[in-house]
């Protein structure tokens, strides 16, 4: 009687580790699913805010690139200058 017991006993033990078990991978399982989303999620964040920087970047460089410093202007009112010439009154320009 004694050894019925003991293996009913052991017996649902057994399966309460087996459903124990089942449960804990479908937890595992869940806790995988919820991280690669979230892993996702972040890494699009990354992506997004790369790209937004990037195109900031090119803005910034293509506002700053049109604005020309005073040697450049200096350099262009000469070019100009050495294609006129001074009558007295006025330049004219030879082209």
């Amino acid at each position: 009687m004694a050894d019925n017991k003991n293996l009913e006993l052991s017996l649902k033990i057994q399966a309460d580790l087996k459903s124990a078990h089942t449960e804990l991978k479908q937890l595992e399982d869940e806790l995988k699913s919820v991280s690669d989303q979230q892993a996702s999620r972040v890494a699009q964040e990354i992506a997004d805010s790369q790209a937004l920087t990037a195109a900031q970047a090119d803005n910034f460089n293509r506002y700053h690139k049109t604005i020309k410093t005073k040697e450049e202007l200096e350099a262009e009112a000469a070019a100009a200058k050495r294609k006129m010439i001074y009558n007295g009154t006025e330049w004219i320009n030879l082209y």
